[in-house]
């Protein structure tokens, strides 16, 4: 077992794969409000994933040690390492299952969640994560989660080969929820992270995630509107937009976000409407990239009627986290 091989308080290297890019983050202990270390990020010079496997294991295995050795302001030192894989291949859903014995439950679990899964369950890696009771006392809500072996065991290699070790694979939404609510909040809150090419809705309550979904907009097609209606390049629009917001401006930062309100409304009404006694939705965070595109927030706000603020990962003394980072630092106060 792994975690006979760290002590509880050793560093975490945490590593959000993505379908373009690595990053990486450690902090001093694995834990929130811990101190920042150094983050990291390398782009992945090619396409190296498709669906269940690495298609070039070689430049998985460099990408990751000039990710290791090119982190600001120090290399990663971390030997544990808890990845999260991009989650288009990744397979997750909220499962009834048997209320049973825990003992009983771990001895039928692999019947249960073949019944849900797409793929054959000896081709897959799986867990589940216990939610609550359902009204008939007689099933549990569980969240499963899977994601193919070929795939996780070509990361497994990858990362050996940089001397680590793999201790655990989460999903991007569990780790975004850690970097972002204190440990203990029972409150039900809407994540909204922006990305490059998507945004993710991950609902969160009780602490524990109930809903994981996302919408194919992300800070490139925002960019994209917003400097086709300027006539100037991406990089630009940022600093044109925050010198002044126009009617047009506005009305253009609506129509890019409606994909996005729109879902997160879906997200919130799904949630608040189940039999399993929901909170109701106290607010939304909203991190990413594209989430520092002047105007997003306040279109976010206006849109879906609900408290929303910049989300600001848990670490102790700085302020200023590049949000790109979220999940990366959710993995790295993992404990192990």
């Amino acid at each position: 077992m792994l975690s006979s091989l760290f002590g509880f308080n050793t560093s975490v290297c945490g590593l959000d794969v993505g379908l373009h890019a690595l990053m990486a983050a450690q902090l001093k202990s694995p834990a929130q409000h811990s101190t920042l270390v150094c983050l990291s990020t390398q782009d992945l010079d090619q396409k190296t994933f498709e669906k269940d496997k690495t298609l070039d294991s070689e430049i998985l295995a460099r990408t990751l040690k000039n990710l290791i050795s090119n982190a600001q302001p120090r290399p990663i030192t971390a030997k544990a390492v808890v990845a999260a894989l991009p989650e288009t291949y990744i397979f997750t859903k909220i499962i009834q299952l048997p209320n049973l014995a825990p003992k009983e439950l771990q001895k039928a679990i692999g019947y249960e969640a073949s019944q849900y899964l797409p793929v054959p369950i000896d081709e897959v890696y799986f867990d589940y994560t216990p939610l609550a009771l359902r009204p008939d006392n007689k099933q549990i809500d569980a969240a499963l989660f899977a994601a193919p072996k070929n795939l996780v065991d070509s990361l497994i290699t990858a990362i050996k080969s940089c001397g680590l070790e793999l201790y655990a694979v989460e999903t991007k939404s569990t780790a975004i929820g850690r970097a972002l609510l204190p440990s203990g909040n029972t409150d039900a809150v809407l994540i909204i992270d922006i990305g490059s090419e998507s945004t993710r809705m991950t609902l969160v309550d009780h602490g524990n995630v109930w809903l994981a979904t996302s919408v194919a907009i992300g800070e490139i097609q925002m960019l994209k509107a917003l400097s086709e209606l300027f006539k100037c390049e991406p990089k630009e629009v940022r600093k044109i937009v925050a010198a002044g917001t126009s009617d047009l401006v506005k009305d253009t930062i609506k129509s890019i976000t409606a994909g996005i309100t729109q879902e997160a409304m879906s997200v919130i009404r799904y949630h608040e409407t189940r039999d399993y006694g929901p909170n109701k939705v106290a607010k939304a965070l909203v991190v990413g990239q594209g989430a520092t595109i002047p105007g997003i927030l306040d279109q976010i706000v206006e849109a879906i009627h609900l408290k929303s603020e910049f989300g600001a990962p848990l670490v102790a003394g700085n302020k200023s986290i590049d949000l790109r980072y979220t999940v990366a630092l959710g993995l790295s106060m993992r404990s192990l």
